[in-house]
């Protein structure tokens, strides 16, 4: 009977663990939160950003998706966008993979992503970012 007693205090035990640690997939601060898909175009002072990141930042819970920039265009990875609801978006552009960075520091706004998805072309003129720093080295190209 003490056996019994024992498998059972064991049981509820890890019950309660998995209780608060809470369930449901994604990535983040909390998970379980729905993504939607998300994609569209980059583009730096007219021309399509050769390579960068889409960054997305759910405002309430933290959590991040990050979309790749290829030849002006991102698309969220199947299952991996941003979390519905207020969101930061931030856009980084380099000139190619591990290349210099087309400006200094980030371009940023705050958006609303809805239950069908997130599509959005931007387009970022040389006027609201700073230009990149000259000097420069990105330490993990140097020889």
């Amino acid at each position: 009977m003490a056996k019994f007693f024992r498998v059972l205090l064991l049981f509820v035990l890890a019950s309660g663990l998995t209780a608060l640690n809470g369930c449901g997939g994604g990535q983040g601060a909390k998970s379980g939160r729905p993504r939607v898909n998300a994609s569209g175009k980059a583009i730096f002072d007219g021309k399509p950003i050769p390579f960068g990141d889409v960054l997305f930042t759910h405002i309430e819970s933290g959590n991040t998706s990050s979309c790749t920039i290829t030849n002006g265009s991102y698309q969220s990875p199947k299952g991996m966008g941003p979390v519905i609801g207020e969101n930061n978006v931030a856009v980084y552009g380099f000139e190619k993979e591990d290349g210099k960075a087309l400006w200094s520091g980030t371009w940023s706004k705050p958006i609303t992503i809805g239950p069908k998805g997130f599509k959005e072309d931007f387009s970022i003129a040389a006027t609201e970012v700073s230009a990149p720093d000259p000097n420069y080295k990105n330490p993990d190209n140097e020889e």
